[in-house]
């Protein structure tokens, strides 16, 4: 009976392990700030889970890490907003230069219509 607790606090273990490095691969890079501070977040949830942890360290480790992704994520849509006005002013500033190219270029066709004549 001990051999199959130990087997299966393992294979917990492993669990916990994989889904720590799946969450730190597929976490979306936002502001590198942020990023890199919730990357350092999970490294040391990782770390605490290097040795053979107590449950309750392993408790501890999974409360850390739900605190690093609710950080992380409440600033993404800070970011997003963000990316969002520039992109806005960007398309206003193309937008204007459009409209005045076009502007101009009809003086000038008017002009040699113009001169044509």
């Amino acid at each position: 009976m001990e051999s199959r607790s130990e087997q299966l606090a393992e294979a917990l273990l492993r669990m916990v392990r994989l889904i720590l490095q799946g969450i730190e691969l597929h976490a979306v890079k936002g502001d590198a700030v942020d990023y890199d501070r919730f990357r350092a977040g999970v490294r040391k949830v990782q770390d605490s889970l290097s040795q053979r942890p107590a449950p309750s360290e392993v408790l501890v480790a999974a409360g850390t890490l739900v605190r690093a992704v609710e950080d992380y994520n409440s600033s993404t849509p800070r970011f997003i907003h963000v990316q969002c006005v520039e992109l806005q002013t960007m398309v206003g500033m193309l937008t204007k230069a459009m409209t005045s190219m076009a502007a101009n270029s009809e003086a000038t066709v008017s002009r040699l219509q113009a001169i044509e004549r």
